[in-house]
């Protein structure tokens, strides 16, 4: 099971604004299912088994949506289109 933090912060865009540098973890498909943590929104474990699934937290969601829940909204990540698939608690 891989989780690897992103070297450099990638450029993190919502439409044509609200863009910023953000850290992301890259992680393999099962790391859910292995590591089960307290989602808002939708369902983590199977929420990176596509590959423009993307797993954000409530700070994310809040920060670049304004909601909790934004399933299914797009972000770009390095001009890459990401869906979202689930929300999770922040973390401690």
């Amino acid at each position: 099971m891989r989780l690897q933090k992103s070297f450099s912060p990638p450029l993190v865009r919502l439409g044509d604004y609200r863009a910023a540098e953000q850290h992301f973890y890259w992680a393999d498909p099962g790391f859910f299912r292995v590591l089960p943590l307290k989602a808002l929104a939708g369902d983590p474990a199977g929420a990176l088994d596509q590959p423009d699934g993307l797993v954000i937290t409530r700070a994310i969601a809040r920060k670049y949506f304004h909601n909790d829940a934004p399933l299914g909204a797009a972000l770009l990540i390095d001009n890459h289109p990401f869906r979202v698939a689930a929300v999770l608690e922040d973390p401690p």
